[in-house]
C-alpha cells in the first residue's frame, strides 16, 4: 500500500462524503486504502459510498473505506492515532472531511516525497472554495504573537510585527519550500519519520497536535516542506467551525498551555495560566459578539 488517506468525522458528514468522492475521482497513480475514525456519537454505516465501495480511476479497482466507529469523541489526535495504527501505507495522509481534492493532489505529493527522501511532513497549497488562496503555512508560534492572539490585539491592530511573523504573511505562496510547520487539514507523514518520533501527541485534544509534530521532526533533523505546485480546496473550519466560541477558546488554550509546557518551559506556562482569566473574559465578550 502506497498511500493511507485517514480522516477524523465529528459533525461532518456532509463534508466527509464530499471529500471521499473527491479522493475516489482524482486518485489515479497511486494505490491508496482510506480510513475513517469516527469520533461523532452517531456511528457511521460500514461503508459511506454507493454500494459499499467506490471505484478510482486507477485501472477501476474497488477501494472500500474502512470506518472506525468510537463511542465517544476522543480528540482529533487520539483519532489520527487510531487509523495511523492500523494504516499500510508508506504515506500517511491525514484529511480533513472539508478538503475537497480538485485534482491528483495525492500522486503528486508521492512523486515529491520519493524524490525528496529527506522530507517527513509535506503539505500542498490550499485554496478557499472561491479559489483564492489559504494561508496554510506558519511560522513556530512564540509566546509574544500567542498573547497578542489571545488578547483579540489583531482585530484592532492589523500590522502587528509578532503576528505577522507568526502568520507567515512574507511567504510566497507560488514558490516550493521549506517551512517551520503546514496546516494539519491536508499533511502527509513519511512512514520512517513515524517510525523515529512516533504517533500524534493525545495531549492535544485539537489544534497545535500538528504544531507539535513538526517541530519533533525538525529536532530530528527531517525537513518539513511545503509544495506550491500541488494543490486542494479546504472549506475551513469544519466541526470546529461548529463550536460555541467559548468551547472553541478554551480548548485552544488548553492546547497552547500544553504546547508551552513541553516547548517553551514552565515559565512560559506559568504565565498563560496567570493570564487565562483575562482570555477567558475576551472569549465571553467574543462569544456575546458572535450571537448579536
Amino acid at each position: 500500500m502506497y498511500v493511507s488517506i485517514i480522516t477524523v468525522n465529528f459533525r461532518s458528514r456532509d463534508h466527509l462524503k464530499r471529500m471521499i468522492a473527491s479522493v475516489l475521482k482524482y486518485t489515479r497513480d497511486v494505490e491508496f486504502e482510506i480510513i475513517v475514525v469516527n469520533n461523532d456519537p452517531i456511528p457511521l454505516p460500514p461503508h459511506l459510498s454507493e454500494k459499499g465501495a467506490g471505484t478510482s480511476p486507477r485501472l477501476g479497482e474497488e477501494v472500500r473505506v474502512r470506518i472506525v466507529n468510537n463511542a465517544t469523541n476522543l480528540g482529533f489526535a487520539a483519532g489520527c492515532n487510531q487509523g495511523i495504527e492500523i494504516a499500510r501505507g508508506r504515506y500517511i495522509v491525514l484529511l480533513n472531511p472539508d478538503i475537497e481534492l480538485v485534482d491528483d493532489s495525492l500522486s503528486q505529493l508521492a512523486r515529491h516525497l520519493d524524490h525528496d527522501t529527506d522530507v517527513g511532513i509535506a503539505g500542498p497549497r490550499l485554496l478557499y472554495p472561491d479559489g483564492t488562496p489559504q494561508r496554510s503555512v506558519r511560522r513556530f508560534p512564540r509566546l509574544l504573537d500567542q498573547i497578542l492572539i489571545l488578547l483579540k490585539l489583531p482585530h484592532l491592530l492589523t500590522n502587528l510585527g509578532p503576528v505577522n511573523r507568526y502568520l507567515h504573511v512574507d511567504l510566497d505562496p507560488s514558490l516550493t519550500q521549506d517551512v517551520d510547520q503546514v496546516m494539519g487539514a491536508y499533511f502527509v507523514i513519511r512512514r520512517e519519520l513515524l517510525n523515529v518520533i512516533g504517533l500524534l501527541d493525545e495531549g492535544f485534544f485539537y489544534w497545535f497536535e500538528e504544531v507539535d509534530y513538526c517541530r519533533r521532526a525538525l529536532a530530528v533533523g527531517w525537513r518539513v516542506r511545503y509544495y506550491a505546485d500541488v494543490k486542494a480546496q479546504h472549506i475551513g473550519g469544519g466541526s470546529f467551525s461548529r463550536e460555541k466560541t467559548i468551547h472553541k477558546q478554551a480548548v485552544i488554550r488548553r492546547s497552547l498551555r500544553r504546547y508551552a509546557r513541553k516547548h517553551w518551559g514552565w515559565k512560559a506556562y506559568l504565565v498563560l495560566v496567570f493570564l487565562d482569566p483575562a482570555f477567558r473574559l475576551l472569549a465571553v465578550v467574543a462569544h456575546a459578539a458572535k450571537r448579536r
